[in-house]
């Protein structure tokens, strides 16, 4: 980032600091109102993983970089948010139900989102190159991976599927 980017951001932070603490007060009761109901991440709190699973796979790919890590977590879980929902909308072409629920522009409004607020949009990995990470992740079961699939703002689907699966929508 640029320096005026910097200070616009720390003018942002400082103007706005006590909305942000009450923003972020609340989001974490949320979160851990999610996590009392759901302690083994059997239902409910698996929503809580939205982009983590293509997140963790670029993150393990960007370590593996001999040019270091210049991904940020949170840049990662952007980036899978946007795969998970460009997968949601392949997803719906191939599944007449998945296709009434799924709203086809939710991956450009959260791409223009996130460009408008300075998120990377672009995956730096095709997703055949993060399959391998992929199928190595803590969370799969029984060769299936949970994959939170967003079908508009504020709904997602916990749906499971194999690293191939996924890579034949």
């Amino acid at each position: 980032a640029g320096e005026d980017e910097v200070e616009s951001w720390q003018e942002c932070v400082e103007k706005y600091s006590g909305e942000l603490l009450k923003l972020i007060c609340e989001a974490a009761k949320v979160k851990a109102g999610v996590v009392s109901r759901d302690q083994y991440e059997k239902d409910e709190r698996r929503k809580l993983n939205l982009g983590h699973t293509f997140a963790h796979a670029i993150e393990t790919l960007v370590q593996r970089r001999p040019d270091g890590n210049d991904v940020t977590h949170g840049e990662a879980v952007a980036m899978g948010i946007l795969l998970a929902a460009e997968l949601s909308e392949r997803y719906a072409k191939q599944d007449e139900a998945w296709m009434e629920i799924c709203d086809y522009d939710l991956h450009k409004r959260l791409t223009d989102d996130f460009l408008s607020i300075g998120l990377p949009v672009n995956c730096p990995y095709r997703i055949e190159d993060m399959a391998e990470v992929m199928k190595k992740d803590k969370k799969a079961e029984a060769g299936k991976v949970h994959f939170v699939l967003p079908t508009s703002v504020g709904d997602v689907r916990i749906m499971d599927f194999t690293v191939d699966e996924i890579l034949s929508l």
